[in-house]
C-alpha cells in the first residue's frame, strides 16, 4: 500500500453477535460484523463481560470515526474564535498532539 494512502476500514454499520457456548451456557465468543462479513471476534477469556465489552467497543468504530471528524472541525473553529487559545502557545501541544497522534494510530498503514 502506497505511504500516501488512506487505510480505509469496512463500511459500517457493525454489529456485535454473541455466539451461544453449549459448554459455559454464557456465550464467550463474540463476533463484530458489517453485514455478512466478519470483521473482529472477540472472546471473553479474562474477566467476565470483558470480551462483550471489547466487542461492543470496535463494532462503535465506524461511527466514533464520523463523529471524531465532526469534532475536530469544531474545535478548530472555536479554537480560532477564541482568543485564549490563540493566546496559548501549549495547546496544540496539549490538545492536538495526542488527538492526531491517536487518529494516526487508528488510521496505521501497514
Amino acid at each position: 500500500m502506497n505511504s500516501e494512502t488512506k487505510a480505509k476500514h469496512t463500511p459500517g454499520p457493525w454489529t456485535v453477535k454473541p455466539i451461544p457456548n453449549d459448554v459455559f451456557g454464557e456465550p464467550v465468543e463474540f463476533h463484530v460484523i458489517a453485514g455478512d462479513m466478519y470483521v473482529a471476534l472477540c472472546c471473553d477469556l479474562g474477566p467476565p463481560g470483558q470480551g462483550y465489552a471489547n466487542a461492543r467497543l470496535i463494532a462503535s468504530a465506524p461511527e466514533l470515526e464520523a463523529q471524531r471528524d465532526e469534532l475536530l472541525a469544531v474545535c478548530k473553529m472555536v479554537a480560532a474564535d477564541l482568543e485564549c487559545y490563540a493566546e496559548d502557545p501549549e495547546y496544540e501541544t496539549r490538545i492536538g498532539d495526542p488527538l492526531r497522534a491517536a487518529i494516526a494510530r487508528a488510521e496505521r498503514k501497514e
